[in-house]
């Protein structure tokens, strides 16, 4: 979006933020290599309102983070979430809206290997819609609606897509993006877990023929606890999918793995977790979210008391 003109506000923290401001934000990979000169800082406050916040940070800081963007809030500031797991639209849109939510899922590998630097390593792509009050099923806050209509808010979306695409991202709309949220979903409770738990790649795991049981076991659950958010996903397509992505992002970690080696806290809570919790409540049984969970918890534990 930098690149095409636009005028972006970087919110960031500790080492990364402080590189950014010394020497610039360095992209590196299939897309291209660019430096760029960028206005960044840990307190939003300093930025005043905004038309569009995208909010990237992982599930377990989303709402941290939405007490930190309050500042740049107006009537008709649109949020777009490009996070992992099902239910950052639902605390987004709690807090400021389901007129302003837009669903967000990011199909891209790309890693961190030092502050300052991001390597993308496959070509990405976006799928976006706007969230309804079917989707969220919450009541909206009065105060966030303002005085502006659904109707201008509706082609601010649009304008936002316009953006979007004349800045040369590959962007899908959606009117159902509940849907592509879950099956990215299946991904990641699926992979990002496993990874941690057996340091290899996805395409290492999705070609073993030991693990294959324990992948499609997974997937089974997962898509039994989103057919009941009425979610109704293809087993068969799911797993072509699944399998196409783990060969196309072949030479690269999970994000939870690259997080694990890291030290940094792990998403596993928005992911298996999510899918423990709602097939508890909805009687659908889980046993092996359960235990891939609970090994992910331990494996974190072990670390941080090894830290200690």
């Amino acid at each position: 979006l930098q690149l095409a003109g636009q005028d972006v506000y970087y919110i960031a923290r500790g080492e990364h933020l402080k590189i950014m401001r010394e020497r610039g934000l360095r992209i590196e990979g299939v897309s291209g290599n660019a430096t760029l000169s960028v206005k960044a800082s840990d307190d939003p406050s300093e930025f005043g309102g905004m038309d569009l916040m995208i909010i990237c940070v992982k599930s377990q800081d989303t709402i941290q983070v939405l007490d930190l963007i309050e500042p740049c809030i107006s009537d008709d500031t649109l949020i777009l979430t490009l996070q992992n797991g099902v239910e950052n639209e639902l605390l987004i849109s709690s807090r400021y809206g389901y007129h302003r939510t837009i669903g967000g899922v990011a199909y891209i590998g790309v890693g961190v290997p030092e502050p300052g630097l991001i390597q993308n390593q496959t070509s990405g792509r976006i799928a976006m819609g706007r969230l309804n009050k079917k989707t969220t099923n919450e009541h909206d806050p009065e105060y966030t609606v303002g005085s502006i209509s659904d109707e201008v808010l509706e082609e601010r979306f649009k304008e936002v897509v316009s953006i979007m695409r004349d800045a040369g991202i590959d962007l899908a709309v959606t009117d159902d993006i509940m849907r592509r949220k879950w099956g990215k979903l299946v991904w990641n409770a699926t992979f990002n877990p496993l990874s941690v738990l057996t340091g290899q790649s996805s395409y290492v795991m999705k070609s073993s023929q030991d693990l294959r049981g324990l992948l499609e076991g997974i997937i089974r659950e997962v898509i039994a606890v989103a057919s009941s958010q009425n979610i109704h996903l293809d087993y068969q397509k799911i797993i072509a999918k699944m399998f196409d992505l783990s060969h196309a992002v072949k030479g690269t970690k999970t994000s939870m793995l690259q997080d694990y080696e890291k030290g940094k806290p792990l998403e596993i809570d928005a992911l298996n977790g999510a899918v423990v919790r709602i097939g508890k409540e909805q009687g659908i049984r889980t046993p092996l979210n359960i235990a891939i969970f609970g090994l992910v918890k331990a494996k974190e534990m072990r670390r941080a008391n090894n830290r200690n």
